[in-house]
């Protein structure tokens, strides 16, 4: 369900180009389509981190060191505990007290701490469609794997249902599983993670196997996951857009009741080789352009882009965002969503080292 591919439109380009790399990391400012706009106040609203794994790299502890990260979030979603046929993991001592240590530090930097329940193999890879629905599928499964993801509860501060993509006629099943592990956590209802639906019935492959009306009163905040606006349709483009993430979590808002309701924006960039998307840091996007000479673009929506011919004949372009970048999006969702609307600030490590700094220097 977290990584179901998004329904895609396409973006209005940006002609001007900026100035060279070597000016653009010494001064973090970019000029393009937005010429010298200056960054608006934001309102602020609820944050939250993503961190995709059960410990911490060098770079998502350098980032956390930012005072002004907690400035702009308070909780962090640890995706750790993982459900298979008939086990949840980290099952040995080792890895389960690397996953505490995590916790406690995560408690000291950011504040809250939930674990994001997800679905991998023995390879620690996100399970299959297939797979998973039949694990889901199967009572004795759900029973286990239910029980298992809940006896974590009591390491932090709630769970968030984070299971890969599954076909929409899983479904009842998914809606089963929810309402078990729900049960089985009273008074502490757990929160989900949902495909970027913007049309009902969903607008995406995968996109019906979340039921938020039968979920209401079983889930506490749904995040939806408003990434990879241009994953999908073989032309490059940038990783989110603010008018499609406001219809997502508007339609979220509607259909989920009283739920807190969460956007979320990537702090990755992505690069495409051809038609193939593959993320990358922003630091590894400005590097790449640094080595090969490349001015950089910025669109009429914001994000940075440029493109080039690698060694093998195909062509590459990277589209990533920079702390102006995601401030302009969030300016421009403030007049889009209710001031409720939380957001969801997906793979900790990958943003512009500026980030936390300017959105902290402009939340009212």
């Amino acid at each position: 369900m977290h990584n179901s591919p998004p329904r895609l439109t396409r973006r209005a380009g940006c002609s001007p180009l900026v100035g060279a790399l070597g000016s653009f990391l010494l001064t973090g400012q970019i000029l393009g389509c937005d010429g010298g706009q200056t960054d608006q106040p934001l309102h602020k609203r609820p944050g939250t981190l993503v961190i995709e794994q059960c410990t911490l790299d060098a770079g998502q502890r350098a980032a956390l060191m930012q005072d002004a990260l907690r400035g702009v979030v308070s909780t962090a979603i640890l995706i750790c505990p993982a459900i298979r046929e008939g086990v949840v993991t980290p099952r040995d001592a080792d890895a389960q007290q690397a996953m505490s240590s995590t916790i406690s530090f995560l408690r000291s930097r950011v504040g809250r701490v939930e674990l994001g329940i997800t679905a991998r193999d023995e390879l620690g890879q996100d399970l299959s469609p297939t797979r998973l629905a039949a694990l889901l599928r199967d009572p004795a499964q759900r029973d286990l794997t239910v029980a298992g993801a809940a006896s974590f509860a009591n390491q932090a501060d709630g769970l968030v249902v984070a299971l890969p993509a599954l076909p929409g006629q899983s479904e009842p099943d998914v809606t089963a599983w929810v309402k078990a592990l729900s049960a089985q956590l009273p008074g502490r209802k757990p929160s989900i993670f949902v495909p970027p639906s913007s049309t009902e019935p969903s607008d995406l492959p995968m996109g019906s196997a979340v039921n938020l009306s039968a979920l209401s009163s079983s889930v506490r905040d749904i995040y939806s996951l408003t990434l990879d606006y241009s994953c999908c349709d073989g032309t490059p483009g940038p990783s989110t857009d603010a008018g499609w993430a406001a219809s997502v979590v508007n339609l979220v808002s509607r259909q989920s009741g009283a739920s807190t309701v969460h956007l979320a924006l990537p702090l990755y960039g992505v690069q495409f080789v051809g038609s193939r998307p593959q993320p990358l840091t922003f630091l590894a996007a400005a590097g790449l352009a640094g080595a090969r000479h490349l001015q950089i673009l910025r669109s009429d929506e914001g994000s940075l882009h440029y493109s080039f011919t690698d060694d093998k004949a195909a062509r590459n372009e990277v589209w990533f965002d920079d702390a102006h970048t995601t401030a302009r999006r969030l300016h421009d969702l403030d007049s889009l969503v209710s001031p409720g609307v939380g957001v969801l600030y997906y793979s900790l490590g990958g943003e512009d080292p500026a980030l936390w700094s300017t959105l902290q220097g402009l939340m009212k």
